[in-house]
């Protein structure tokens, strides 16, 4: 109708079908994701950087909390180009709570070359009244998953990622043990493609086993921390064991039986390879492959040094040296800095 101004509505994707959608389509540069789950947000920012990267541009990775910009900042990063003649991907967080006559603040009107921004918006703002520069905007659509359809949505992710088949009994087994966390089912997935190798099925057995194996990731994370040498992380994975009722004890005996069994594998791959791993530690194949890869981060000499510091706690616990929960904490320090 003639004098229509009626604006053009900005396309609108759902974040699990994003990546396919950046495959088919010219890049937007002005991504709104709007909804409550984070985990489609997360893959949203991975799928544009790997969108960019697959022009055969290297970009420069942003997180911006809101609070940390300054008026017009943003405005201002989104107009700006890299100095190394590359992209730049910009993440906008903390916006969830924006009121809708508050998104202009947010919104920026040009968007230089090769700059692309994400912001995260909660489930108050309404695609319809959301607008960005034309041609170059896109809405993304983020929306809670209800609880009742996570095994569904698990079933879907098992067969397209590995191809493999897990039955309803099986993936409701998977959310109920494992909790509604999008992020954290997704890792589950990937545990039990790797626990049950070339298998097409994923039986509900092989579920009690990997939940069952949660248990003793405390250490092995514990050890992971450790060698990538980030105290905060490892003392907190220690507290995690803390809370299902592990002793302090019992964590830092755990800690020395993996430092064992490292040096070990250093051993046995260098000499044998690391199919022999598995037999000769008396271990799931799942449990040798984690082991195996926690060694290669690792040098002969470090691995003995980190375990005398473990001989010599437990020697402290047992002459009552001190607070047992103090002794651990002061071990995974000293592991972190050695």
């Amino acid at each position: 109708m003639a004098g229509n101004t009626r604006k053009p509505t900005v396309p609108i994707v759902h974040g699990s079908g994003l990546p396919g959608f950046l495959r088919r389509k010219k890049l937007p540069q002005l991504f709104f994701l709007i909804g409550e789950e984070n985990y489609y947000k997360e893959r949203a920012f991975e799928a544009v950087i790997a969108a960019v990267r697959a022009g055969g541009v290297e970009p420069e990775v942003l997180r911006l909390p809101l609070a940390d910009l300054g008026p017009g900042e943003l405005a201002q990063e989104c107009a700006t180009q890299s100095l190394f003649g590359g992209a730049r991907v910009v993440f906008v967080e903390g916006t969830e709570d924006l009121a809708e006559e508050d998104l202009a603040a947010v919104t920026p009107e040009t968007i230089a070359p090769n700059v692309f921004a994400l912001v995260s918006l909660g489930k108050k703002a309404k695609p319809g009244h959301v607008r960005g520069p034309a041609g170059k905007t896109l809405i993304v659509n983020c929306p809670s998953l209800y609880p009742e359809k996570m095994p569904a949505w698990l079933q879907g992710q098992v067969k397209s990622r590995t191809g493999k088949n897990i039955p309803a009994k099986a993936a409701t087994m998977v959310v109920q043990l494992a909790g509604q966390n999008l992020s954290t089912l997704e890792s589950q997935l990937e545990k039990l493609d790797l626990y049950t190798g070339t298998r097409k099925n994923i039986r509900e057995e092989d579920v009690r086993a990997i939940i069952g194996l949660e248990r003793e990731f405390a250490s092995y994370e514990i050890v992971d921390a450790v060698s990538e040498k980030k105290p905060s992380l490892a003392l907190e994975r220690m507290r995690e064991g803390l809370s299902r009722g592990m002793q302090p004890t019992t964590i830092i005996t755990y800690v020395g039986s993996r430092l064992r069994d490292l040096l070990r594998a250093k051993r046995i791959c260098a000499s044998r390879g690391q199919k022999a791993l598995a037999a000769e530690l008396g271990v799931h194949p799942y449990v040798a492959t984690m082991i195996a890869k926690q060694a290669e981060d690792l040098e002969e000499k470090e691995i003995e040094d980190k375990l005398w510091l473990v001989l010599k706690t437990q020697s402290l616990l047992r002459s009552g040296g001190g607070p047992d929960e103090v002794l651990a904490e002061a071990l995974i320090v000293r592991l972190c800095a050695e």
